[in-house]
This record gives C-alpha cells, sequence and structure tokens, in this order.
C-alpha cells in the first residue's frame, strides 16, 4: 500500500510543478506581449489617419497596411512606424488633396529624387529634407497589382491605370 501513496504523491507532485511552469510561461508570454506594443497605440498610424480618411473620401481604396507601435524591448524596435498603399481612382485630384491635408498637418511636401538604377525616380514625395524621416508619398501611375505590404497580403488583381495610381504613403518619424 504504501508505495500507491508514494507513486501518487508523486504524480500530484508533478502536475503541480508542469502546471506551475506552464503558468509562469503564460505570464512571462503576456508581459512580453505587452511591453512588445500589441496593447498600445501606434503614434505613427495616428499620425497620417487624417490623410488616409481623405484618401478613402476621394475614393481611396486601401489595399494593405503594415506598423508597429513602437514598444519593444530592443533598440531597434523603440520606433513607431507605418506606411499604407491605397489606389486612388482620380490622382490628380487626390494629390492636390492629400498635399494640401499634409500641408494643414504641418508635413509640407516636396519632391525629391532618388536613384534607382539608370534612372531618376520622380514620383516621390517627403516632408523633410533628408527624403527619409518625414512623411513620406510615393504615387505610382500604370502599375500591376500582385503583391501586398507584407508577404500573405491578399491584394485584389488587376492594374491601375489611366487616372488611377496607387498612394503609397510613409509615415513620419513620430515619438511613441
Amino acid at each position: 500500500m504504501r508505495v500507491k501513496g508514494v507513486v501518487g504523491v508523486l504524480k500530484i507532485a508533478l502536475i503541480a510543478l508542469v502546471s506551475l511552469a506552464v503558468g509562469v510561461a503564460i505570464i512571462l508570454f503576456g508581459i512580453a506581449y505587452f511591453v512588445g506594443g500589441e496593447f498600445h497605440d501606434n503614434k505613427a498610424q495616428d499620425a497620417v489617419a487624417p490623410l488616409e480618411q481623405k484618401l478613402q473620401a476621394l475614393g481611396g481604396q486601401k489595399l494593405c497596411d503594415s506598423g508597429y507601435a513602437g514598444y519593444g524591448l530592443l533598440s531597434s524596435t523603440t520606433e513607431p512606424w507605418y506606411y499604407s498603399t491605397y489606389r486612388v481612382p482620380n490622382s490628380a485630384i487626390a494629390k492636390k488633396a492629400f498635399f494640401q491635408e499634409a500641408t494643414k498637418l504641418g508635413y509640407p511636401l516636396v519632391p525629391i529624387k532618388r536613384d534607382i538604377g539608370d534612372k531618376l525616380d520622380d514620383h516621390p514625395f517627403n516632408s523633410h529634407p533628408d527624403g527619409d524621416t518625414g512623411l513620406g508619398l510615393d504615387i505610382i501611375p500604370n502599375v500591376e497589382l500582385s503583391e501586398g505590404c507584407d508577404e500573405g497580403d491578399e491584394v485584389p488583381k488587376g492594374s491601375v491605370s489611366g487616372k488611377q495610381a496607387l498612394f503609397e504613403i510613409q509615415a513620419p518619424s513620430v515619438p511613441r
């Protein structure tokens, strides 16, 4: 009888130990998830929300977006970032409205020239002279839609042509 009692106690101890380990793992995962920024607002996304609303009001269709709130533990993950891509039906009207709204928000856009191999890309605009940390906008006419912002994103198939264009928005650098 004594052997069964010892085995029973060992089983109970093992179950308690495994339960404790699982509980600690769940708590640590929850802390990492919260500290990692999943429950924080993305200030970069908030900065461009009025611009996205303007595009949507003009018939723009969001194809994809991606971002991060910037609450990571590593120094490379402490800055919020966000970008989105819209298909805009009338690029001339949308460009004018976008530029006006961006200026109103404190991000006056100016053209930047980027070397893309054997030619200069003349579609990008940025609100900062370095062309990197400010509000960014690329206007891409006449393109086939084939992939999204991130691998696996579903994007409507087809093409953008005529008055249509893709507007790729890069949020400005903002503090979290």
